[in-house]
C-alpha cells in the first residue's frame, strides 16, 4: 500500500481538545485504510486547536497542498483495495465519485478564501472536512470495507451485497445513523464551544446561534420542569407559539411519563446525564418519539436543566420494519418460523403455569405443487394468501397462525380450560373446522398479457395435532411430533385429522 504520509499543520497546544473524537465506531476492519483515517482526524483536531488557541504558524497554502496531497495519496490507496474485489462493478464506480468530489469542493475552498482571514478559512474547513469525514467513513467506506470482508470470508459480491444491505437496514444501520447524526450535528458545535470558552461575549452569541440554528428542539427547564428557555425547533417540534411555550412544563407535553416519575426524573438528572426514548404531545394532539438527553447545569449561577429532544420517528419506522422483515412472513404478513418459535415457549410456559391445555397443529396443503405447475407460482401465492386468510378468520385473538414454510402452516390454540378429553374435543372441533374452511373452492384471478384468467381450484389439507399441558415440553420436539402426526393424515388418505399419540 506504500508507506503513510506525514500530515503536518501546526502543533496541537491541548490534546484535550478534540472536535472529531476517534472511537471504535469508525473502523471499517481494513487496518491500512483505518490508520489513514485516523492521521486525518489527527489533522483536524489539529486544526481545530490552532483556530481555538489563535496561533498563526499555518501556511493557508500549504495547508490546502497538504490536503491535496493526502487525499490523492490516500483514495488512491483506497481505490487499490476497493478495485481488487469490486472491479467494475457499480459501487467502485459511486466511491470514486464521492473521492472525485471531495477534490473538487476542496478546490472550490481554495479558490474561494483570498479575501478571508486565517480564522474563516479553518473555520470553513473543518466544517467540512468534520461532515465528509463523518458520512464517508460511516456510510460509503464502512459500507465498501462490509462487502470486502464478506468477498474474503467466502461470498460472492452479490451475496456480500445484499449481506451488506441487510445489516445498513439493520442495527448496524442504526447505528451508523446515530452516529452520522452526532457528528454532523454536534461536531462544528463543539468546535464553538472550544472557542467560545474564550470571550464571554462569544458564549452568548455562539449560544444563541447554536440553539436557533440546530435541528434538534433545546429547552432549559427550571427544577419543577418549567420551560424557561428554548430555541425555534423546540416551538416547531411541539406546536405551539413562543408566548405558549413559555407557559409550558413537562407534564404538559410528555406523553409517557405520571407527574410524579417525571419530577423524580428531573432531580436524578440535575445530577448527572440522562438519555431515554419517550413520547411527546404536540398541541394538535398528535404523539411523536422522541430521544431526550437532559443534564443539570448552573446558568447564572442558577441550578437548571438542559434538554435536548430529537424526532425519531424515521428511525422508529425503520426499526419496525426491520422487525417485521425478522418475524414476519414476507408474503403472507404471518408469524415466519422465528416469531413461532417464539409464541409456541410463551405458550409452552402459560400452560405450565396455569396447568391449562394447548394445541398444535401442524397443516400441508395436499397436492399445492400440481397448482404451481399448471399455473405457476403467482397462482400459488394467491392460493397461500387466501389460505392465510381463512386460518386467521376462524382463531381466536389469543391464538397464533404461523406460515412455516411452502404450504406449511402451523396453529397454536392456547388457554383451552377443561380436562384432556374436553380439550381434545375442542382441538378436535377446530381440526374439522379449519378442514372445512380450507377445502371450500377457491376462485384465484390472474392477469397475463392484460387479459384477466378465473381460475377455480379446490384444495385439502392434512392436519398432525399434538396436545400440550403443564409437564415439560421440549419446543423442538413438539413441533416434531406434530409433523409426524401429519404425515400420518397423508398416509391415511390426506384431508385427514391425526392426533400424536405417544
Amino acid at each position: 500500500m506504500g508507506t503513510t504520509k506525514d500530515l503536518k499543520c501546526g502543533v496541537i497546544k491541548n490534546e484535550a481538545l478534540e472536535i472529531f473524537p476517534w472511537n471504535d465506531n469508525f473502523v471499517i476492519g481494513i487496518p491500512e485504510i483505518d490508520a489513514q483515517h485516523k492521521k486525518l482526524v489527527h489533522m483536524l483536531n489539529n486544526l481545530a486547536n490552532n483556530l481555538v488557541f489563535n496561533t498563526d504558524d499555518i501556511d493557508r497554502n500549504k495547508l490546502f497542498d497538504d490536503l491535496a496531497d493526502y487525499a490523492t495519496f490516500h483514495f488512491h490507496a483506497e481505490e487499490n483495495v476497493w478495485h481488487q474485489f469490486l472491479a467494475g462493478d457499480r459501487w467502485e464506480t459511486a466511491h470514486k465519485g464521492a473521492h472525485e468530489s471531495f477534490v473538487t469542493d476542496l478546490a472550490k475552498l481554495k479558490s474561494a478564501d483570498e479575501t478571508k482571514s486565517l480564522n474563516e478559512v479553518l473555520e470553513e474547513i473543518l466544517i467540512f472536512l468534520t461532515h465528509w469525514l463523518a458520512y464517508h467513513i460511516l456510510e460509503s467506506d464502512k459500507r465498501a470495507a462490509m462487502v470486502v470482508l464478506a468477498i474474503q470470508s467466502g461470498m460472492s459480491i452479490e451475496q456480500a451485497k445484499q449481506k451488506t444491505h441487510q445489516e445498513m437496514l439493520g442495527a448496524t444501520g442504526v447505528l451508523i445513523d446515530t452516529v452520522l447524526s452526532m457528528y454532523d450535528t454536534v461536531a462544528a458545535r463543539t468546535l464553538q464551544l472550544m472557542k467560545i470558552e474564550q470571550t464571554a461575549n462569544a458564549l452568548i452569541k455562539r449560544n444563541q446561534l447554536m440553539m436557533q440554528s440546530t435541528p434538534e428542539g433545546i429547552h432549559v427547564l427550571d427544577l419543577q420542569g418549567k420551560v424557561i428557555e428554548f430555541n425555534e425547533a423546540f416551538c416547531n417540534h411541539l406546536g405551539y407559539t413562543h408566548e405558549e411555550t413559555l407557559q409550558l412544563r413537562v407534564q404538559d407535553f410528555e406523553a409517557l411519563l405520571p407527574p410524579e416519575q417525571i419530577q423524580v426524573g428531573l432531580q436524578k438528572a440535575l445530577k448527572g446525564h440522562s438519555q431515554f426514548e419517550t413520547k411527546h404531545k404536540r398541541k394538535d394532539g398528535t404523539l411523536v418519539d422522541v430521544e431526550v438527553v437532559v443534564s443539570g447545569v448552573e446558568l447564572d449561577g442558577v441550578k437548571c436543566l438542559f434538554a435536548l429532544s430529537r424526532d425519531i420517528t424515521s428511525r422508529k419506522e425503520m426499526e419496525d420494519k426491520i422487525r417485521q422483515l425478522a418475524y414476519f412472513d414476507t408474503l403472507t404478513n404471518l408469524p415466519n418460523r422465528r416469531m413461532l418459535n417464539d409464541r409456541l415457549s410463551k405458550a409452552l410456559a402459560l400452560s405450565k403455569r396455569t396447568g391449562h391445555f394447548g394445541v398444535l397443529m401442524f397443516i400441508d396443503l395436499d397436492n399445492f405443487k400440481a397448482l404451481n405447475d399448471n399455473y405457476g407460482h403467482d397462482v400459488g401465492d394467491l392460493l397461500l394468501l387466501e389460505v392465510a386468510r381463512r386460518l386467521t378468520g376462524r382463531m381466536r385473538e389469543m391464538d397464533t397462525v404461523a406460515r412455516f414454510g411452502g404450504d406449511e402452516f402451523v396453529v397454536i390454540l392456547s388457554e383451552i380450560e377443561g380436562c384432556k378429553s374436553e380439550a381434545t374435543i375442542y382441538a378436535t372441533a377446530v381440526a374439522e373446522q379449519i378442514l372445512a374452511t380450507l377445502g371450500e373452492p377457491y376462485d384465484l384471478a390472474t392477469h397475463d398479457g392484460g387479459e384477466t384468467k378465473n381460475i377455480t381450484h379446490k384444495c385439502s389439507a392434512s392436519i398432525g395435532v399434538v396436545m400440550f399441558s403443564n409437564q415439560e415440553n421440549n419446543l423442538e420436539e413438539l413441533l416434531k411430533n406434530a409433523d409426524i402426526a401429519m404425515y400420518q393424515a397423508k398416509d391415511a388418505g390426506r384431508n385427514q385429522i391425526r392426533f400424536y399419540i405417544q
